[in-house]
């Protein structure tokens, strides 16, 4: 089915894949894969070692994105949601990463401060028990 969308699509306008999937459906495009935030544009071009666009994903993390409440320790997170906060951590490192060896190491630390100060929370487990224990994690 991704190919068939790609043999028609013209590349008239981007074309993205979720990045929560796992590597298994992304069909082999893995070298086709431009990473833009939590989601991967498709390119109809190989590209090299890097794979991230630096510049879109410090936007859309440091400037777009709305992380709401997700470390006010009143919030319950689930399992669901810790997940989705481990998603976006590893997303941080990968960016911040990329970054450094760009030699961007202010733009690298601004967004592991992003990271820490909008998705470290502490968090209410619930035990075995029932009951709710906290925390302190950083989950995004």
């Amino acid at each position: 089915m991704v190919y068939e969308m790609l043999a028609h699509h013209n590349w008239t306008r981007p074309l993205y894949m979720s990045t929560t999937l796992g590597g298994d459906n992304q069909a082999g495009l893995d070298n086709y894969l431009m990473l833009e935030g939590l989601a991967a544009r498709v390119t109809p071009f190989k590209l090299g070692d890097s794979g991230v666009d630096t510049e879109r994903m410090y936007d859309n993390f440091m400037k777009k994105f709305r992380y709401g409440h997700i470390a006010d320790p009143k919030v319950y997170v689930d399992q669901t949601v810790m997940r989705t906060c481990y998603t976006h951590r590893m997303r941080f490192a990968q960016l911040a990463l990329q970054l450094i060896k760009e030699g961007k190491r202010d733009k690298a630390l601004k967004a592991l401060e992003k990271n820490a100060n909008k998705c470290c929370l502490s968090v209410k487990c619930p035990t075995k028990c029932g009951r709710s224990a906290s925390i302190r994690r950083p989950v995004c």
